[in-house]
């Protein structure tokens, strides 16, 4: 998994046994902070799957923008999004995984 601190191509999960991406996960902006005016990209700081054993999340957050989301892989779609004040210079998931 790579979160990059780059305007595009953000989060992306690799296949370590070939050194090949295996899938992007699109980083879409949060329609809140467009309806502020906000057109900044979100560079990544921070992604981790879940710690859960079993669950198929992901999270990431970064500057910019300023935001932190949660992915599921399964669904391949945002389960959870927050726009926030300052920038994301890191996240992590409970050893549970119920908290973020």
């Amino acid at each position: 998994l790579t979160g990059s601190w780059r305007p595009g191509h953000q989060l992306q999960l690799w296949n370590l046994e070939t050194g090949k991406i295996e899938s992007e996960v699109p980083w879409r902006p949060n329609a809140v902070l467009h309806q502020r005016g906000g057109e900044e990209p979100c560079l990544l700081y921070g992604a981790q799957f879940c710690k859960q054993l079993g669950a198929d999340l992901v999270a990431a957050g970064g500057t910019g923008a300023g935001e932190v989301k949660i992915f599921s892989r399964g669904q391949q779609s945002v389960v959870g999004a927050m726009a926030c004040e300052g920038g994301v210079y890191g996240v992590d998931f409970s050893n549970a995984g119920g908290m973020l």
